[in-house]
């Protein structure tokens, strides 16, 4: 698998967009495909027909599982995985950047 961008700024209504490519991604727009972003969980991620290549927004909030409201994502390292009915891919490192 490969993702461009490996890095970015990701400020308050930042919109960066990454691309995965690789093989085995649930095709089409019903998006049967799980991102994993560090503790950020984005669900139904549509893949291209080829099930070849996805691409997500990086929000620039972390859900909390509490009442607190959402925080920052803060800079560092954070691995990302696809999750599909197939199984789970190994991870790839995500570089917010301060």
């Amino acid at each position: 698998m490969r993702m461009e961008p490996e890095s970015a700024r990701i400020g308050p209504g930042s919109l960066v967009q990454v691309r995965i490519t690789g093989a085995n991604f649930e095709p089409g727009r019903s998006g049967d495909n799980v991102v994993e972003l560090g503790p950020i969980r984005l669900t139904q991620v549509p893949a291209n027909e080829a099930g070849t290549a996805l691409q997500f927004v990086v929000p620039d909030r972390v859900p909390d599982t509490t009442e607190a409201p959402p925080r920052r994502l803060f800079p560092g390292d954070y691995p990302v995985t696809i999750t599909t009915r197939k199984g789970k891919s190994n991870a790839l490192k995500f570089r917010v950047l301060p």
